[in-house]
């Protein structure tokens, strides 16, 4: 009885397990396939290079940099990669550099002047986290006195400057005006708006300004506080949006951002789930590079046709009317393209290493453990797998701690010697 019991209890485990794993609808990206990603986008920005936008060379000199740390990363004998792997992703870093040189050579009249107003910020080594964390979430918001209606991204750029040093008043590096800290700590914000608030910390990292921002912040709780409050906002807005589906182009761009901002810039470990990179990678045209994408991947749990595949959804005139307002001659919106590269590369980074603890003092990540990114119908599978281990458990002590258990066991004994 107990055997049958138990044959019964584990098939009906494997179906449960098996039919969960086959509806998955993303597969995470191989190093080998994120490597692939990037080297079309290097392509991209090839065939591009006299069009290149100021945040398009931002992007580039982003990946760029994570590219190298993937390097050092090898060098150092943290990284999963083989040799021909790390070929290809230095091959990639000589021609980020290559191309980046003549983009500086080339920078024409159109974004001349804008080129040279962020020069100092395109030419800076951006401060990298060195480790991923958990981000710990706060629910409880600071109050604070600004005026929720005033959009940040009014005067974002004038706050980036002053924090490099220069801008249109000519300041000081780390000014930081109360109008810009005003912006920075309004936690009723959205969409970019936080984006950019975070953004105006990380540059401030970038430029040294740590000790001003931390005498800024210290009523709030600190520097380090400030940023989980923004990556708190951050995550709940990006999880709703997934929720109800990515269903534009502009929140599409949005969530690549937000990415890069919490993921990349913060190094929480909640905004580089595998699934998202998985999701990002289904927008690409057939050049590797990204528009407006109008499929069934733009939520967690897509709906798909019965032979779990996409539907035709881009018609031959929605390709035209994208393409009209393009921003390069392929026909794909640079600012994502260049958000999703730094994204890709932000994945190969963090990925390719070994599994190595959080807590370490270099930079690492537990790329093994799942349990982070289970789907519901994996830990479905999980939960009924517990509960039949529950009940087996509770079968074999009743059945040997029975005493008339013990007591036909005896007799046989004693049956068998007589014998």
């Amino acid at each position: 009885m107990l055997s049958t019991f138990l044959i019964v209890a584990l098939t009906v485990l494997t179906v449960t397990a098996t039919n969960n794993t086959d509806n998955q609808p993303y597969s995470f990206p191989t190093d080998n396939q994120m490597i692939d990603a990037l080297q079309l986008l290097i392509q991209y920005y090839e065939n591009n290079v006299h069009y290149v936008i100021v945040d398009a060379y931002y992007g580039l000199r982003a990946a760029s940099e994570l590219i190298q740390q993937t390097i050092y990363s090898y060098q150092n004998g943290l990284s999963n990669l083989d040799k021909n792997q790390i070929h290809r992703v230095k091959q990639l870093y000589i021609d980020s550099i290559r191309i980046l040189s003549q983009i500086n050579q080339l920078t024409n009249n159109l974004t001349e002047h804008r080129y040279r107003e962020f020069y100092k910020m395109l030419h800076t080594p951006f401060p990298w986290p060195k480790r991923l964390t958990q981000l710990k979430f706060v629910k409880e918001t600071p109050a604070n006195s600004t005026d929720n209606h005033i959009s940040y991204m009014a005067i974002s750029d004038t706050c980036l400057l002053d924090m490099m040093g220069g801008g249109l008043h000519h300041r000081p590096p780390c000014t930081i005006t109360d109008s810009c800290w005003n912006g920075i700590t309004n936690f009723g914000a959205d969409g970019y708006n936080i984006t950019h608030q975070f953004l105006a910390i990380f540059v401030g990292e970038q430029f040294n300004c740590t000790t001003k921002i931390y005498q800024r912040s210290h009523n709030l709780g600190g520097t380090e506080r400030v940023k989980r409050i923004l990556c708190t906002h951050i995550y709940y807005e990006m999880m709703e949006m997934l929720n109800k589906g990515l269903v534009n182009g502009t929140l599409q761009d949005l969530f690549i951002e937000q990415i890069y901002i919490c993921g990349g810039g913060g190094g929480y470990k909640q905004f580089l789930r595998r699934e998202f990179l998985a999701m990002i990678l289904k927008w690409r045209n057939k050049d590797g590079c990204f528009l407006p994408y109008h499929g069934p991947y733009i939520t967690l749990h897509p709906i798909l046709d019965k032979n779990n595949t996409e539907s035709n959804s881009m018609s031959p005139m929605m390709n035209r009317k994208l393409l009209e307002h393009a921003d390069s001659l392929e026909g794909c919106d640079q600012h994502t393209t260049s958000l999703a590269m730094i994204d890709i590369a932000l994945y190969l980074r963090w990925y390719s290493l070994r599994g190595l603890s959080s807590s370490t003092t270099t930079a690492s990540i537990t790329v093994n453990n799942k349990a982070t990114n289970l789907s519901p119908g994996i830990i479905g599978a999980i939960a009924v797998t517990i509960a039949i281990i529950v009940v087996i458990v509770a079968l074999l002590f009743i059945y040997f701690v029975n005493p008339f258990h013990h007591e036909r066991q005896g007799y046989r004994v004693i049956g068998s010697s007589n014998n």
